[in-house]
C-alpha cells in the first residue's frame, strides 16, 4: 500500500510496528475488533491506549504514536 513505505517514516526507538493480514489471522481480527482497514491500535503493557480507523496521515499517525507513550491504559 502507499502507507506502507511511510510508516518507515515514524519514530520507533521505543515502538514496535507489526502489520497484520486479518484474513489469514482471523483470531486477531475479532480480539482486537478490526472493523476498517487500516486499524492502528496502540498498546503499552498489553493495554489498548490508543486507537485510529482508517487511513491518517503520517503526520497524525506520529501525533498519535507520541501521545499513546503518555497516556494511560483504559
Amino acid at each position: 500500500t502507499q502507507l506502507q513505505p511511510r510508516l518507515q517514516e515514524l519514530p520507533t526507538s521505543t515502538t514496535v510496528l507489526l502489520s497484520v493480514n486479518v484474513d489469514e489471522y482471523e483470531e486477531i481480527q475479532h480480539e482486537w475488533r478490526v472493523r476498517v482497514l487500516p486499524t492502528f491500535v496502540f498498546v503499552r503493557n498489553r493495554e489498548e491506549v490508543a486507537r485510529m480507523e482508517g487511513a491518517p496521515s503520517i503526520d497524525a499517525l506520529t501525533a498519535m504514536l507520541t501521545a499513546s507513550h503518555t497516556s494511560t491504559p483504559s
